[in-house]
C-alpha cells in the first residue's frame, strides 16, 4: 500500500466518524428516550421523534427510517444491545417493540398497520412484538399481520414472515416456513 492510499484512508476514517458523532447528537437530543452508547452510522429518517425510545448500546445504521406516518400515536420501544443495520424502514404505525441484542439486518422492511384490501380504508395497527436474540436476515420483509417473533428466533435472509413465529424458531422463504 502506498503513502497516499494511507493518509486516505486515515482521513475518510477521521472525517466518518466525525460524521456519525454528529449525527448521533442530533438524533439523540431529539428523541423521546435514548440510553446509554447509542450510535447512529449516518443520516436516518424518522417521524414523530417523541414516539421513539431506544435503550442502551443501540446501533442505527445509515439511512434506515422510523415511521408512524399512517398513526402517530403508535410508539417504537427498542431495547438494549439492539443493532439495526442500514437501509431498515421500520414502520411502528401500529406499535413495534424489538427485545433485547436483536439484529435486524440490512433493507428489511417491517410494517405494523395496514388498510385490508383497499387502499382507500383507515389505516389499522396492527402491534408488533420481536423477542429477544432474534436475528433478522437481510431483505427480510414482515407484513402487519404478524403479532409476535419469539426469543431467539433465526429469519434467513430474504424471507418474508407471514405469521407468528414461535420462541426457537428458524425460519426461511416467501412465504417463511420453518426449516429443519
Amino acid at each position: 500500500m502506498g503513502v497516499f492510499y494511507v493518509i486516505m484512508k486515515t482521513v475518510s476514517d477521521a472525517w466518518h466518524s466525525v460524521v456519525s458523532r454528529w449525527h448521533t447528537f442530533v438524533y439523540k437530543s431529539n428523541l423521546g428516550s435514548v440510553g446509554k452508547n447509542v450510535r447512529f452510522d449516518g443520516r436516518c429518517f424518522y417521524r414523530n421523534p417523541s414516539s421513539i425510545h431506544l435503550g442502551n448500546d443501540v446501533f442505527v445504521g445509515k439511512h434506515s427510517a422510523f415511521a408512524n406516518t399512517e398513526i402517530p400515536q403508535g410508539e417504537l420501544f427498542v431495547a438494549d444491545g439492539v443493532r439495526i443495520e442500514e437501509n431498515c424502514w421500520l414502520d411502528f404505525s401500529g406499535n413495534l417493540t424489538i427485545g433485547e441484542n436483536s439484529v435486524i439486518g440490512r433493507e428489511c422492511y417491517i410494517t405494523t398497520h395496514t388498510h385490508g384490501y383497499d387502499h382507500t380504508n383507515p389505516p389499522q395497527p396492527r402491534p408488533l412484538t420481536i423477542g429477544k436474540n432474534v436475528n433478522i436476515g437481510m431483505k427480510s420483509i414482515i407484513v402487519p399481520n404478524v403479532a409476535h417473533i419469539g426469543d431467539n428466533v433465526v429469519i434467513e435472509a430474504g424471507s418474508v414472515v407471514t405469521k407468528d413465529i414461535p420462541d426457537g424458531g428458524h425460519v426461511a422463504g416467501n412465504p417463511a416456513r420453518e426449516v429443519e
